[in-house]
């Protein structure tokens, strides 16, 4: 359940959060796709973390910040997780 960072610290990821990372990233491989609008409260401030795993649970890509920031900024955690992580090469449509 997600609740605002300033009243409750019981913050967990939920799946609309994942479809819509998934769905940020199949849009920019798509090229000209436009991004979906989340489909949950977008007044929330928590930490967030993306992390991109490969089949098997082997580290794709992982970006993240304990501040609180608004949930917005998931889209661009997403991108940066799949496609700026230094330690791996961009995601390709093909994963």
């Amino acid at each position: 359940m997600m609740e605002n960072a300033t009243t409750s610290s019981a913050l967990r990821a939920e799946d609309g959060h994942v479809f819509y990372c998934f769905e940020v990233i199949s849009a920019h491989l798509t090229r000209g796709a436009k991004p979906p609008e989340p489909l949950f409260d977008t007044s929330v401030r928590c930490p967030l973390f993306v992390t991109w795993n490969k089949c098997g649970h082997e580290l794709r890509g992982c970006i993240g910040c304990l501040k609180p920031l608004p949930i917005t900024s998931l889209k661009d955690y997403a991108m940066n997780a799949a496609f700026k992580d230094h330690r791996f090469p961009p995601m390709q449509e093909s994963e």
